[in-house]
Formats: structure tokens, C-alpha cells, sequence
């Protein structure tokens, strides 16, 4: 008798910083895919990825050569190297990826990511999500880079929601999970 493959329960969140989608038992159902077909494995991880690589171009066309007056790279105080604004460096940062490790606190960890892995597009991105700003210069701060680029979520954010990524993007990918989950289970029949 073939083995059964075990259907994933799914949930979805949304709220602060992130969207999550829950899927029980991913990791070992890529494993199983893997073991049963190395290539069926591959496919199913291109196919979810065309679905989530448009938002990171969407997000990179996002991206200002200049996010606000006098926010430069090379300056002379202690933040300008790591902070300074370099497009170039931005759009580097703006990366597809899958896999990762668990949040501290959180029994999950994420399948697949879109990050912003540059601090000064970090900061770009989500600057006044939390606060208005902590003094004069940190409430300048986020008044001049919501006037030049709209409300935080910026970026990834605002190409996600473009994209439709709540409804389109998260129903493509558990449609494709699913696809790959029946051509599994018909290789072990």
C-alpha cells in the first residue's frame, strides 16, 4: 500500500510587520517531494517563486535615487556608512528568499521571504511604522521622508498590496502546494 500524504492544514495572518501563512508539516512535505522526485521538487519551488519575484521588482522600481535632501552615503558621522543612502546598495538588498530561522518567540519559521536586506532601505522602508519619532530631529526625520515617500510600508509593502499579495499572491502559492502535494502522492500511489 502506498503511503498517504498527509494534507496541510493552513491559516493565514496578517497584521504589524508581516503576513504569515501557516502550513503544517511544509518542511517534511519538501522533504518527501525531494526523496520522491528531486526535479518535481525544483519545479515547485520555481513556480513559487515566479509567483513572489514580481513583488521584488515591483518593489525595486520603488526605489528613489534620492530618498530625501542630505541623506547621503560617506559622511562623516557614526551612522553615514551603514546608513548612508545608496541606491545601488537598496535595490541589492531587495532579495527573494526561501527558508529561514524561527523569530524569537514564534513556534514557525518562514517558508519563503522578500526582504530588504539594507539597512538604510530598512529604515526607508518602515520608518515611522511604530512612532511619529523620539525628539525634534526624529520627528523631522520621518515628517520629510513621508512627505517625499508616502506612509511607511514603502517598498516591499506597497508592491505586496499591488500585487494583490494578500488574496493573489498567498492563494497561488497554496494552489501550487497543493498541485505539487497530489503529484506526490500520485508518484506514491
Amino acid at each position: 500500500m502506498a503511503k498517504k500524504v498527509k494534507g496541510m492544514a493552513t491559516e493565514i495572518e496578517s497584521g504589524g510587520l508581516e503576513t504569515t501563512v501557516v502550513l503544517n508539516g511544509y518542511n517534511e512535505f519538501k522533504k518527501q517531494l525531494k526523496l520522491a522526485d528531486a526535479d518535481l521538487r525544483k519545479a515547485m519551488d520555481k513556480e513559487i517563486k515566479s509567483f513572489i519575484t514580481p513583488v521584488s521588482s515591483l518593489a525595486k522600481s520603488y526605489v528613489p535615487s534620492v530618498a530625501m535632501r542630505n541623506w547621503k552615503s560617506g559622511g562623516n558621522g557614526v551612522w553615514s556608512s551603514r546608513l548612508g543612502w545608496d541606491q545601488s546598495e537598496v535595490l541589492k538588498g531587495i532579495v527573494v528568499r526561501q527558508g529561514g530561522s524561527r523569530s524569537k518567540g514564534s513556534a514557525t519559521s518562514a517558508a519563503w521571504r522578500i526582504q530588504n536586506k539594507s539597512p538604510a532601505g530598512a529604515v526607508y522602508e518602515l520608518a515611522g511604522k511604530k512612532s511619529s519619532g523620539s525628539g525634534t530631529a526624529g520627528m523631522s526625520f520621518i515628517n520629510a521622508i513621508t512627505l517625499r515617500g508616502g506612509r511607511p510600508s514603502r517598498l516591499i509593502w506597497r508592491a505586496w498590496d499591488a500585487k494583490g499579495g494578500e488574496q493573489a499572491i498567498t492563494r497561488s502559492v497554496l494552489e501550487t502546494i497543493n498541485k505539487f502535494e497530489n503529484e506526490l502522492q500520485r508518484k506514491l500511489d
